[in-house]
C-alpha cells in the first residue's frame, strides 16, 4: 500500500492542479504548522516560502485584505527576517491596501516568485487590472489614455498605431476597453468608461425588501 503524500507533495499538486486554491491551502495550514514546526524554518525555508506566498496571492484574489494581513501576524518572524519573496508581499499587502497601482505592478513583475506560483501571480495581476477599471468606471466619466495606462501598469504606446488625427494611441487598450463597454472619442482623445452593473447582494436585498415593506404598511395605514 503506498504511503500517504507528503505535505510538500501535497502543496505541489494543489498548486499544479488547481486554478482556485485557497480553500485547500487553508486546509493545509494545520499540517503544515504540524509537520514543519519553527526549529525547521531555516533549513524548510523555500517550501515555507511557497506556501505562504501562494496562500497570499490566493487571498488577494478572493480580494480579502484582511485575511491577509491576519496571515503576517501569524507568521513566523524567521520567515519574513529571512525571505525575499516574503519581504515583497508584505510591500505589495501595503501597496495594494493603499491602491499605489504602480507599486503593485512593480512588485507583480520583479519579485522573485517560485515558478510553481507563476500561475497564481499572473491571474492576480488579470484580477488587480479588472478590479482598477470597474473602479475607474465608477469614478470617472472620461479619462485621458495615459491616465489609464498608468492605473493598468501598462507602458504607453507600447502597441501604439495613428489614429485619424495623426497621433499616436493605444490600439490594444483601446480594442480591450472597448469589449468592455467603453468608448473612445479620437476628437478630444479621451476615454469613456461602461458604468459596471449594480450588484445587490443578499443582504442588502434584504433590507431593500423590509423598506419596501415599511413604506407599504405606511402607505395602507
Amino acid at each position: 500500500m503506498s504511503s500517504a503524500p507528503s505535505t510538500q507533495e501535497r502543496l505541489t499538486e494543489i498548486l499544479s492542479t488547481s486554478t482556485s486554491p485557497l480553500e485547500p491551502l487553508i486546509e493545509l495550514e494545520g499540517e503544515v504548522k504540524t509537520n514543519y514546526p519553527k526549529e525547521r524554518i531555516a533549513s524548510d525555508m523555500e517550501f515555507f516560502s511557497t506556501y505562504y506566498s501562494s496562500y497570499l496571492i490566493s487571498l488577494l484574489l478572493d480580494d480579502d485584505v484582511h485575511e491577509a494581513r491576519m496571515i503576517f501576524r501569524r507568521l513566523p518572524h524567521a520567515i519574513l527576517e529571512h525571505d525575499a519573496l516574503m519581504q515583497s508581499l508584505e510591500k505589495l499587502l501595503r501597496a495594494v491596501a493603499m491602491r499605489d497601482h504602480g507599486t503593485v505592478y512593480e512588485i507583480l513583475k520583479t519579485a522573485p516568485w517560485h515558478k510553481i506560483t507563476e500561475p497564481l501571480v499572473q491571474s492576480y495581476t488579470v484580477h488587480y487590472r479588472n478590479k482598477v477599471i470597474d473602479d475607474t468606471s465608477l469614478s470617472y466619466k472620461s479619462v485621458r489614455l495615459p491616465t489609464i495606462e498608468s492605473k493598468l501598469g501598462l507602458e504607453q504606446d507600447s502597441d501604439a498605431m495613428q489614429d485619424d488625427t495623426g497621433d499616436d494611441v493605444p490600439s490594444q487598450l483601446i480594442q480591450d476597453l472597448s469589449a468592455k463597454g467603453w468608448t473612445y472619442d479620437a476628437v478630444s482623445k479621451l476615454i469613456h468608461p461602461a458604468k459596471p452593473a449594480m450588484q445587490v447582494d443578499a443582504q442588502e436585498r434584504i433590507r431593500l425588501g423590509q423598506i419596501s415593506a415599511l413604506i407599504g404598511n405606511h402607505g395602507s395605514g
